[in-house]
């Protein structure tokens, strides 16, 4: 009976041994868990206060102001681009219409002035401006004569001597 009590006695013991064991793994475990939150928590402090810092050098307003900035510049880029690709826009294309339609008008009145006066009775001798057609002719030089094409000579090459 008393090997049988005693027996008991230390498999109580155990028990409450391994229940304790378990415990402190337990508390390890949660130590350390609430270590890692601490590191969170204090990361966390940090990362607020650094954020806190570049808020008061950026304000809103500057940022706004930086950003319409940049919207203007990339306006003003595309519209260079535009200019120097070539592209006209409807505005361009009037303007340019507008311009030929000016210079036609020039060149027509101009052509208009150089014909010849009528004369108003039969008997009077008729003034003759030159046309544009002479004057044109006048202005070139006249043709050059075709040159004669030379032969292109070749060095003759010497035999290649066997070593």
């Amino acid at each position: 009976k008393l090997l049988l009590r005693k027996k008991r006695f230390m498999e109580q013991m155990l028990d409450k041994t391994d229940k304790q064991l378990t415990n402190l793994e337990q508390m390890t475990h949660d130590l350390e868990y609430a270590q890692i939150e601490l590191q969170i928590v204090e990361g966390l402090k940090v990362g607020n206060e650094a954020l806190k810092k570049i808020h008061d050098v950026l304000s809103v307003e500057e940022i706004e102001k930086i950003m319409d900035e940049t919207h203007d510049s990339v306006e003003k880029q595309k519209e260079i681009d535009e200019l120097l690709s070539g592209q006209l826009t409807a505005e361009d294309d009037d303007a340019v219409l507008a311009e030929l339609d000016a210079l036609v008008a020039e060149e027509e009145a101009a052509a208009v002035a150089n014909l010849p006066s009528v004369p108003a009775e039969k008997g009077e001798p008729q003034e003759v401006a030159p046309t544009m057609l002479k004057e044109e002719e006048a202005s070139e030089p006249p043709p050059l004569p075709p040159k004669k094409a030379k032969k292109a000579t070749l060095p003759k090459e010497e035999p290649l001597l066997a070593s």
